[in-house]
């Protein structure tokens, strides 16, 4: 049963539900178009992360 304090209109899962509809239609013109060939790379361990840019910065980096 939801019991609104103060100024709620929505209990908290309906509230959490309707911030994940608005970021999602928000941030849907950012998301990878799929058809472009786009790959998700493979997770790397932090290490190996910290290895790569220290790799990439010591080539000279492309940034």
């Amino acid at each position: 049963m939801f019991r609104p304090r103060g100024d709620e209109t929505v209990c908290p899962p309906c509230a959490q539900e309707a911030a994940w509809r608005a970021r999602s239609a928000k941030w849907a013109v950012c998301a990878p178009d799929q058809r472009e060939g786009f790959e998700v790379p493979e997770p790397l361990a932090w290490r190996e992360r910290v290895a790569a840019v220290l790799a990439e910065d010591a080539a000279g980096g492309a940034g």
